[in-house]
């Protein structure tokens, strides 16, 4: 694909870097827009925010590494842990704890910050799986469909193992389509009885579990197996959907109140 944007004077802009980082501001701003409107200030959305992301980063690295096959699995070394990349569901949910734990403690306030991340992540995520496709990185299985994507970088296959000239599924767009769509449901359904509820949240965590869930089934990464053909992905896709199931729940009890 394209994962350089840009190179000169000793200076390497890598496309990858770019999404996210814009993924993450789009995120930012929707965030801080539903908590603004809930009453909390500009300081206290920056806080939420910010501690959820730094912890997401280093849950993200923190489950690479341990879950990711290696001679010297037994040895985990700090520095190894800053070297590698991430895995989203360490993000995921290193950064739930986190978020959960800091706007009980700042605000008593928990599933009213859920409904306002759940829009927030949707979009931000569906922006770096784009980031994903120009770096060749999470690349799908083979395939003869025309929209099948082929990759030719070399520092793709450097970085990330990335088949070269070999058709494959484009599974980062199809991801990032539906967690675009899931975002615009989130978004639309936060202007209802809906929000504030934790429904948000419960919906962000069945529709993107099921929606990952399916994705495995097309995606070429060498995945650690856990259990049968289970995979770590697989299993927390589950234990994710269940958890939203519950949260649904209670945010249906909730509005029936």
């Amino acid at each position: 694909m394209w994962p350089i944007l840009w190179e000169g004077k000793g200076i390497v802009v890598y496309t990858y870097g770019i999404l996210y980082l814009i993924g993450f501001i789009l995120s930012y701003f929707i965030f801080r827009n539903r908590l603004i409107r809930q009453g909390l200030s500009a300081g206290d959305v920056s806080v939420l925010y910010g501690t959820t992301v730094a912890a997401g980063l280093i849950g993200a690295r923190v489950l690479h590494v341990l879950v990711t096959p290696r001679p010297d699995w037994m040895e985990v070394r700090l520095s190894r842990v800053l070297q590698t990349g991430g895995m989203y569901y360490g993000g995921l949910l290193f950064g739930f704890a986190t978020l959960v734990a800091v706007a009980y403690w700042r605000h008593r306030r928990v599933r009213p910050v859920l409904d306002a991340v759940a829009p927030a992540l949707a979009g931000g995520h569906a922006l770096g799986r784009l980031g994903c496709l120009t770096a060749g990185c999470c690349w799908g299985r083979p395939t003869n469909l025309p929209w099948g994507v082929v990759f030719t970088h070399p520092l793709a296959q450097a970085a990330n193992g990335t088949p070269l000239r070999v058709r494959l599924h484009p599974v980062q767009v199809y991801e990032a389509l539906l967690e675009s769509g899931l975002a615009l449901l989130l978004l639309r359904l936060g202007r209802t009885s809906w929000s504030e509820t934790g429904g948000l949240w419960g919906l962000y965590l069945v529709g993107y579990g099921a929606l990952r869930l399916a994705m495995e089934r097309l995606r070429g990464v060498p995945k650690p197996v856990v259990w049968g053909p289970w995979s770590v992905n697989d299993l927390i896709s589950v234990g994710l959907i269940g958890v939203g199931l519950v949260f649904l729940e209670r945010a249906w009890r909730m509005r029936k109140k």
